[in-house]
């Protein structure tokens, strides 16, 4: 992010600080920027492997306290809890450019296996932020750690106009460029140094603008935004005499030059706070559109709220991943209304990204699906099952089977346990089953709002049946303890290894009993022999198979019908 060009310009006038130069600052970090900061040293340390999420949380950690003991106390993390309207084309083209690089790897092993893949980097850690966040929430860091109604550079910069002797770290260049008070410095994650002496490069907006004969920072950075081909010092001319009331250049500073204010309708929403503060950024999105509707036109008339799904690393030949668990999202958009909302979701469909539309549930629909998927999650509770990450990979496998083609046991044994063999097959299993149990995790905190919400608009019905699936999910693991990444080090809880028996009983209990998938694995070579022989033997049988619903609650239905 940032103005692209103007950071290398500011270089030469970044300043050395020690801990001593900064004894009395207090530091707000930019949370999404840390935990992007962390993902990137982590995998430098991580040679054979890919580092996990919890390998990614301990490095957020650790540099905190560095920086504490740095005598620098860390006075507030913030992450982004709702993204601007405006950035919308930009987040699509991000989302769009992560496809590519997924597609353009998938490229590349056409006919091999999947190699662990390192080349795409932040892509492959799609709950990056909201893992660290999760993490942070049981540290010491606890109290300063917050969600905030917007995005979280803006809010950064706002904490640092209310408390002078700050020191904002990010990584995005945006944050120098804000009117602050003086001893406001600003730094990035990348310029922090412990050896051979704690020492930080920090750039001060009020000294650049000094040193530049400018009034403000923000005229260099709208001159470089106009042309920043141009050389440093003849677009500082240009900023010296800047038109401010130009329509373009009030649209350019507007963000820089106001505060930051929370929502009105959050003062009417005051007792969900706490629960909204705990919601990952793309639930927290949703659930403030909703808030924003129900405080101005209602939900009496149909309305369209929009979800961006982050790219889950999958094998993009297939069919997105995010289809797994689909209508579990769907009942956690419901919770908050009766059948009047448009969900837009935008998530990849073959090599692009596109919006796909439903429509939130009847009241009777919501009843009978919720109860459905609290049999369901009950039945696997009572299974011999020791910890809360083997029950939920048990549980998003069987719910992955109900609706999919199911994979060969020993397949899907491998995705239970985080188990890489280097093939796509594991590779997009591994994202259908993320898939599913993000899904579960969204639902979650769609209820955990709706039931700290005002209750009069929902019938008792729907409170048993929301408290009931509530009680259900309230062991759902944090991020770093169940989603794995391929190529990262094998899970060493032998308690939360899923047994091929284990796996076995999840097909059996659905009454799967296709033969080939309980069999030893056989080769290439041997399928294409066993194919040649199916064909000639039952020739009338060629080019039918079995066929599998899209909707594992449209089975469980039909299973409670029956």
């Amino acid at each position: 992010m940032g103005i692209p060009g103007l950071l290398s310009h500011l270089e030469p006038y970044a300043v050395q600080y020690t801990s001593a130069d900064l004894e009395g600052y207090s530091a707000i970090i930019d949370g999404p920027a840390l935990a992007y900061h962390a993902q990137r040293v982590s995998a430098e340390i991580k040679s054979s492997h890919l580092p996990s999420y919890e390998d990614i949380n301990a490095v957020a950690i650790r540099w905190l306290k560095s920086l504490e003991d740095m005598n620098i106390k860390v006075s507030a993390i913030l992450f982004d809890g709702v993204l601007p309207t405006s950035k919308r084309d930009e987040r699509s083209a991000r989302l769009q450019q992560s496809v590519k690089r997924v597609t353009q790897l998938r490229s590349m092993f056409t006919t091999t296996g999947c190699p662990v893949p390192k080349p795409l980097g932040s892509v492959l850690y799609p709950f990056l932020a909201p893992a660290v966040k999760e993490a942070l929430r049981e540290t010491d860091f606890a109290s300063v750690t917050r969600l905030v109604p917007g995005e979280a550079d803006d809010w950064c910069a706002s904490y640092a106009k209310d408390r002078p002797r700050s020191i904002i770290f990010t990584g995005d260049t945006d944050l120098i460029l804000y009117e602050y008070p003086p001893e406001v410095l600003v730094a990035f994650f990348k310029d922090l140094d412990i050896l051979p002496k704690p020492e930080i490069k920090v750039h001060s907006p009020f000294r650049i603008g000094q040193q530049l004969k400018l009034s403000s920072v923000v005229h260099l950075a709208f001159a470089v935004y106009l042309d920043r081909w141009k050389p440093f010092m003849e677009n500082v001319r240009e900023a010296r005499k800047i038109n401010i009331k130009s329509a373009e250049y009030h649209r350019f500073s507007g963000r820089y030059l106001s505060k930051v204010q929370s929502p009105p309708y959050l003062s009417k929403q005051s007792f969900v706070a706490a629960t909204l503060d705990m919601l990952d950024v793309r639930t927290s999105e949703f659930v403030h559109q909703v808030l924003s509707i129900s405080a101005t036109a209602g939900l009496d008339s149909p309305l369209c709220l929009t979800v961006f799904l982050p790219v889950l690393f999958e094998d993009p030949l297939q069919a997105s991943a995010w289809n797994s668990g689909q209508n579990i999202r769907i009942l956690a958009y419901s919770v908050f209304t009766l059948d009047r909302l448009v969900i837009q979701e935008h998530k990849r469909k073959a090599q692009n990204v596109t919006a796909q539309a439903y429509t939130t549930l009847t009241h009777e629909e919501l009843i009978l699906r919720a109860s459905n998927l609290a049999v369901v999650l009950e039945a696997a509770r009572s299974t011999a099952i020791t910890t809360p990450v083997q029950y939920w990979i048990t549980v998003a496998l069987k719910l992955h089977v109900l609706a999919s083609q199911p994979p060969h046991v020993s397949l899907a044994t491998r995705g239970a346990n985080g188990d890489f063999d280097n093939t796509w097959a594991y590779v997009h299993l591994n994202a259908c089953i993320q898939a599913i149990l993000y899904s579960l995790r969204v639902l979650k905190q769609c209820i955990s709002v709706r039931l700290a919400m005002d209750r009069d608009k929902l019938t008792s019905s729907s409170i048993e049946i929301l408290t009931r699936l509530h009680e259900s999910l309230h062991t759902f693991p944090a991020i770093a303890e169940i989603f794995t990444i391929p190529g990262q080090p094998k899970r060493i809880c032998p308690n939360d290894v899923t047994s091929l028996e284990a796996v076995k009983s999840v097909y059996v209990s659905t009454g799967i009993d296709d033969r080939e998938l309980f069999e030893e694995p056989k080769s290439k070579r041997q399928r294409k022999r066993d194919k040649r022989k199916r064909k000639a033997d039952n020739p009338a049988d060629v080019g039918t198979s079995q066929t599998y619903s899209d909707n594992a609650f449209a089975l469980l239905d039909a299973d409670n019908a029956s």
